[in-house]
């Protein structure tokens, strides 16, 4: 699949102006959200593209001319640049491959078998996609004070290809069970009160802060650690040492980002980019509104998988979107205040494109993620679990011997590679006594369906916060 930007070669001929408002083949003023923000495009473009514009458009082209495609069942014939299958075939990102997108949901939904890996593949699809429409619609972003580059579209593709590196096992359920070891752990330590001390409360807090994003951060430098041709292919097609920093936030934002949105302007708080790139950040994880990529693939792959109906369509929002200035949202740079740049939908699909997304999220939620049987068997493969880690112990950094808790929390990403759904059903299958309680409590759960009845929800007041406890009748 060729996009649209790749088609003509600015190099040698000059591109028309387009018609981005549906008014008439003249450029006219696009009318987009006005609260906070200025009508209009970022800036006019002319009747020629500047040699600028026209030199960066045919790097960007000739760099991604060798590629990798597939069909994707989401998305049709999809395609990516040919240096990312250097990261594909890592055995950090070959680990997606064994961890269920939906993790219980699958036993629910019998179709929806597919995984990180295939959902992280489209998410960098669209990140492209995304960022060469910007760029072919607005072609003033290659110029001051932006100054796009190749390196800026790579980013965002690599980006989104690994901001699910570190995502633990059996989708989400696994953050919830850390907790609930954490739980266990911190009343067996401290019975008197686990955050009574100093030190209960700083191993408290690894267990009730861990994020699968920065997880992916971690497994993201381990990658390039552990495969060192990686990242010289990456260095030799032309990404500098800022640029993996680079990725590193747009995988996980600095959580001063949320400072951004206050009514006082504040610092920018990223080092990849500077703020003229704020646009960037809401890409792959959008610290503004979680509307991203992410979730854009999630919902047409997971709705694909599941058999349900969606109304929403990832194209039709991207190439809705455009970057336009947020008065609202400001940052101080050299003693002034400078307003940060944005992405929205034109105005005449705004509420169309924001209830379609708004919609598909709940039912996927309503009819999938929080299936009353998926909630159940999330519970027990949690309890399962919790019967299996003290007999797995994985080699981490130095030799350690780690669980598979200790593993993610400690962010030791050389015992953490090896945490995936394949390690769990191989123990299921290992003819070792100590194992026999959890495969027990496995078969007669999932092959059995003897599966929990829900009787009540409980409100308590927990230091952890652990707010519903479910009771279950057997």
């Amino acid at each position: 699949m060729v996009h649209p930007s790749m088609d003509s070669d600015r190099s040698t001929s000059a591109s028309p102006s387009r018609d981005v408002g549906g008014d008439g083949p003249q450029m006219k003023k696009a009318r987009y959200d006005s609260v906070g923000m200025e009508e209009g495009k970022l800036g006019t473009i002319s009747e020629m593209h500047s040699t600028a514009i026209q030199e960066q458009a045919y790097i960007l082209k000739r760099k991604f001319m060798k590629r990798w495609t597939m069909q994707d069942p989401a998305h049709g014939m999809i395609w990516l640049p040919d240096i990312l299958k250097t990261i594909m075939d890592t055995y950090q990102f070959e680990r997606m491959n064994n961890i269920l997108q939906l993790g219980s949901t699958a036993r629910v939904y019998r179709g929806a078998t597919h995984t990180r890996a295939a959902h992280s593949i489209g998410t960098a699809y669209l990140s492209l996609e995304l960022m060469l429409h910007l760029l072919d619609v607005q072609p003033e972003l290659y110029e001051e004070p932006f100054n796009l580059t190749f390196r800026d579209v790579t980013c965002l593709a690599i980006a989104g290809l690994c901001h699910d590196l570190g995502h633990p096992l059996f989708s989400h359920m696994f953050e919830a069970y850390v907790q609930k070891v954490a739980s266990k752990n911190m009343l067996a330590k401290h019975p008197e009160g686990y955050a009574a001390t100093p030190e209960g409360a700083a191993e408290l807090k690894k267990y009730t802060e861990w994020t699968h994003e920065q997880a992916s951060v971690e497994m993201f430098r381990h990658m390039l650690l552990a495969n060192p041709d990686v990242k010289r292919g990456l260095v030799d097609f032309g990404l500098q040492e800022v640029d993996f920093v680079f990725i590193e936030e747009l995988i996980s934002p600095p959580a001063e980002m949320g400072d951004l949105l206050g009514s006082e302007a504040v610092a920018w708080p990223c080092r990849g980019r500077p703020h003229t790139h704020a646009f960037l950040y809401e890409i792959v994880s959008n610290w503004r509104s979680g509307a991203d990529v992410d979730k854009f693939d999630y919902f047409t792959r997971d709705a694909f998988y599941l058999g349900l109906k969606s109304s929403f369509d990832a194209r039709r929002y991207i190439q809705s979107l455009r970057v336009l200035r947020d008065k609202r949202c400001s940052v101080v740079v050299a003693g002034a205040e400078q307003n940060l740049f944005t992405l929205s939908p034109n105005e005449k699909q705004l509420d169309s494109l924001r209830m379609d997304a708004a919609d598909t999220r709940a039912g996927l939620h309503r009819k999938a993620y929080k299936h009353k049987t998926s909630l159940k068997l999330d519970y027990h493969m949690r309890r399962v679990l919790e019967l299996m880690e003290p007999h797995i112990k994985i080699p981490g950094t130095g030799g350690r011997m780690m669980t598979m808790s200790e593993a993610a929390v400690e962010f030791d990403m050389e015992a953490f590679q090896y945490v995936d759904d394949s390690l769990v059903r191989q123990m299921l299958r290992t003819p070792m006594p100590e194992l026999k309680p959890a495969q027990d409590e496995y078969h007669r759960r999932f092959s059995r369906r003897q599966i929990a009845i829900y009787v009540e929800e409980v409100e308590l007041e927990a230091p952890m916060n652990f707010s519903k406890v479910r009771a279950e009748l057997v």
